[in-house]
């Protein structure tokens, strides 16, 4: 996603993709707000730094004392 979101749209198609692929994102982060006003917690990143943002945001939760 982020190399069609970053890329030169030279052509239709490629305008077409970039578009939809910002649209897509943006729409993952209206969810994921959405989700966190319901009081459920999620976490967007790519899986290679899952590990690392997951224990970021228990310790975050952690220190508001939501856990």
């Amino acid at each position: 996603m982020d190399e069609l979101i970053n890329e030169n749209a030279e052509d239709l198609q490629t305008i077409y993709h970039k578009t939809i692929a910002e649209k897509f994102t943006y729409e993952k982060r209206l969810i994921v707000k959405e989700l966190e006003s319901k009081g459920i917690y999620g976490i967007l990143t790519k899986p290679k730094n899952l590990t690392v943002n997951v224990i970021n945001k228990y310790l975050e939760l952690k220190a508001k004392g939501f856990i």
